[in-house]
Order: C-alpha cells, then sequence, then structure tokens
C-alpha cells in the first residue's frame, strides 16, 4: 500500500517543482533577451544580449527549500546586470597595455582598443544597465500558484481516499 504524503512532503515537492519552473523561466528570458514582456537594453556589439561565454545563464542554481526556492549564482556580477548599476572603475596601467595588445592583435585595428590604451582619464564611470532575467512577475506567479492548487489537490485526494479507507475497515470490523 502507498504511503500517504504528510503536508512536509507536499511541501518539499511543490518546492522542487517550482525551483524547475524557475529554472525554465530563467532560461526563457535568456533565449528571448527580456524579462518576459520587457526586451533587454541593446548593446553596441553584435551577439546575444548577457550570453557571450553562458557562464552567468549557466551560474544560477535553483535551491528548493522547506518554505520556498533560493535563487543564487556563483558570479559576483550576476546582480549588477539583473538590477543595474553604476561603476567607477580605475584604469591601470595593465589595462592600456592590454588594450594596445589587442588592438595591433585585431587585424582590423578596432579603435575602441585604441581609445582605451589612450584614455586620460584615471577613472572610468560605467553605467550598467538593467537586464533582469530574476524576478517578479504574474506569469512566474500564475505558474507557481498552478503548481500549488496541483500539488495541493493531489494531497487532499490522497488524505481524502486514505480516511474513506480507514473508514471503511472501521465499519467492517464492527
Amino acid at each position: 500500500m502507498q504511503r500517504t504524503p504528510t503536508p512536509d512532503d507536499v511541501v518539499r515537492k511543490i518546492s522542487k517543482d517550482v525551483s524547475v519552473e524557475l529554472q525554465s523561466h530563467v532560461m526563457d528570458n535568456f533565449r528571448a533577451q527580456a524579462f518576459y514582456d520587457q526586451p533587454w537594453t541593446p548593446i553596441h556589439r553584435k551577439g546575444t544580449i548577457l550570453v557571450q561565454t553562458a557562464g552567468l545563464r549557466n551560474s544560477i542554481r535553483y535551491i528548493p527549500q522547506a518554505r520556498g526556492v533560493t535563487i543564487t549564482s556563483s558570479k559576483p556580477y550576476a546582480q549588477i546586470h539583473n538590477e543595474g548599476s553604476t561603476i567607477r572603475q580605475t584604469v591601470t596601467q595593465r589595462q592600456r597595455i592590454w588594450a594596445w595588445r589587442q588592438y595591433y592583435e585585431s587585424g582590423e585595428k578596432e579603435t575602441k582598443y585604441k581609445a582605451i590604451a589612450l584614455l586620460r582619464k584615471k577613472k572610468l564611470t560605467i553605467r550598467i544597465p538593467a537586464r533582469p532575467f530574476v524576478g517578479a512577475h504574474p506569469r512566474l506567479y500564475t505558474a507557481i500558484s498552478e503548481i500549488s492548487d496541483s500539488r495541493l489537490q493531489q494531497f487532499s485526494k490522497a488524505l481524502m481516499h486514505k480516511t474513506f479507507d480507514q473508514l471503511k475497515k472501521g465499519l467492517k470490523r464492527r
């Protein structure tokens, strides 16, 4: 006979299902280069936004817990890209040497590397626009609600069947 799930089992299953759903939503956001219906701010280079090596996308972890799901990333810049920020960067001699190397190694002599190498400023202010890939959204709330409702219905059916089985056994004994 199958064991009746406890409320803790149901919460654990809901958290696990929600973490899978979250992962699906985040991957969809990276594929669409948008946060659901809001496209990310475009970039100046060719290619996909936030996916040069897929390191950021692949670093996101979903940890199901007793009362929800924790979302983490091993990349220190994940929060900056998700929420946007302004960074003050000091331009070092090493960076200037690297920029000259890039300038001479690129066959087309890309001017952006030369501009970095010849930069007179000691500090740069870099504005990174918000490109959210994780966050609250009505679609996500709907998906989580459907998962919770489905699991709770399964639990209530299992509990009801167990109760009826116990009642039948109790009536047969008399």
